[in-house]
């Protein structure tokens, strides 16, 4: 289908965004009035799954300005672009529910699965307190793709299988008739068969049990290792697991204005912050390439090395700044 268009994944986005920005900003419009809109700076925030590296952030960032999302308008300030994690963003929505469960104390965690169409997306987080409600990222989150569309696939590889010598009927069947059948409890489907007849088709529990079985064992992996990640890391279980689908009633409740104090997920970091330093030079550790002889120390160093100051999966206030040590060495004759 791509290729008939003559357009990229990213170009196909920037379509779908293009139409949700232009009915969003209506709806907005009507309810707030066309007059307070113009005037109004934007902030546009985009979920994106967890396991998206820098390049996909940027292709949905190129998908935004080609949608029209980040045109620049006359009346004010331009509109701003940010992206959430899909688990960050769920657990936003979840927070009023856990807010009223009153049996999350503070130094517990949970475990939130959030099981989308594409990946499945995995995090979790520590209660700091509980009233109110302020949580923080306990250990680094995952994800994989094993989403709702890899089920749909397998339980369609599954019917061709089913209809032995008939795999070129379901073919030839319409894609719209297959989506619904996919998409209801009872649809029936004309798949087009020799001699055509009505046939009942009768299906077994652990038939269908296989056809998820794909998905649902990578879902508990993801879920095994983030609770054993916890569990070393806090020498405990997890007090709860929580699953989340697209379907579930707290995606459509309004949580990201609620006013009521909880504290903003912004985007975590997914890189190590490093800097290059100077240090003294250690054999076998360092290589001879790198040794240099420093005259303001007065032996030799080993130039170009790396010192870490946030490792991937470490703690981050957002809060507090954090300060390193550092110092440099300058002759008396040196000048400015």
């Amino acid at each position: 289908m791509l290729e008939e268009l003559g357009k990229d994944a990213t170009q196909v986005t920037a379509d779908y965004l293009k139409q949700l920005w232009q009915h969003s900003m209506k709806a907005i419009e009507k309810a707030k009035g066309p007059s307070l809109i113009k005037a109004t700076p934007i902030h546009v925030v985009l979920t994106v799954p967890a396991i998206y590296q820098d390049y996909g952030r940027e292709r949905m960032r190129r998908a935004a300005e080609l949608a029209g999302i980040l045109d620049k308008r006359p009346m004010c300030e331009d509109t701003t672009l940010s992206f959430v994690t899909e688990p960050e963003s769920a657990v936003v929505a979840t927070l009023p529910e856990l807010d009223y469960r009153g049996d999350l104390k503070p130094d517990e965690t949970f475990v939130l699965c959030d099981c989308g169409g594409g990946t499945v997306d995995i995090i979790s987080y520590m209660v700091v307190q509980t009233s109110p409600l302020v949580i923080r990222e306990c250990v680094e989150g995952d994800g994989a793709l094993c989403g709702a569309t890899f089920l749909d696939q397998d339980f369609q590889l599954f019917m061709k299988k089913k209809f032995p010598g008939r795999i070129k009927g379901w073919e030839k069947t319409e894609p719209a008739a297959i989506s619904k059948f996919l998409n209801n409890e009872s649809q029936k489907l004309p798949i087009q068969v020799q001699p055509a007849k009505e046939t009942m088709l009768i299906i077994s529990r652990s038939e269908i049990r296989g056809v998820f079985s794909n998905v649902t064992t990578r879902i508990k992996g993801l879920v095994g290792n983030q609770v054993q990640a916890i569990k070393k890391k806090t020498s405990k279980n997890p007090k709860m697991v929580r699953h989340l689908s697209r379907s579930s009633d707290v995606w459509r409740s309004e949580t990201w204005t609620d006013g009521r104090g909880r504290p903003s997920l912004v985007e975590g970091i997914q890189t190590e912050l490093r800097m290059e330093v100077l240090c003294t030079l250690r054999g076998g550790e360092h290589p001879i390439q790198d040794k240099v002889w420093d005259e303001p120390e007065g032996c030799y160093m080993a130039q170009d090395q790396m010192e870490w100051a946030i490792k991937r999966g470490d703690d981050v206030e957002t809060i507090y700044a954090k300060t390193f040590p550092y110092y440099a060495v300058y002759s008396l004759r040196q000048t400015g």
